[in-house]
């Protein structure tokens, strides 16, 4: 696959709106899309047109060892081309690769699959529709 590109980052973050605030202005980041998940936690998409960051909050995440808070990488996105996509789609199931969050999820903007890879992190496999990209 010849198209592959590391689309973005997702990272927990404590507080959306400071997060958000420090890669505006440290980066020139802006804001390309935002909501709430499906849980009510907001998230937001930052980016440059080359560089996209995902930013979740969530502010009760504690760590398993303790009450700290448990701020961490919660996945990586490979961006693809549609073709492709279809492809590796079809690979995924005879490979028995197992999806979650009832993928293919339909975004605005994009369609993605989500899986783990054998040490459980999490990947994203993106398809932005008619080449739309942040």
């Amino acid at each position: 696959m010849k198209s592959l590109k590391l689309d973005h980052l997702n990272i927990t973050v404590s507080s959306l709106e400071r997060s958000k605030k420090f890669y505006e202005e440290l980066f020139g980041l802006s804001v390309r899309e935002e909501g709430n998940r499906q849980t009510g936690e907001p998230w937001c998409i930052l980016s440059n047109g080359n560089f996209s960051l995902c930013l979740f909050e969530d502010g009760n995440r504690k760590n398993p060892e303790g009450n700290k808070e448990y701020l961490r990488v919660n996945h990586f996105a490979i961006q693809m081309e549609s073709n492709e996509f279809v492809e590796l789609e079809n690979k995924l199931k005879d490979l028995n690769v197992e999806s979650f969050y009832e993928s293919p999820v339909q975004y605005p903007h994009s369609t993605s699959i989500y899986i783990k890879d054998p040490s459980g992190f999490g990947i994203e496999l993106v398809c932005w529709k008619d080449g739309i990209r942040f």
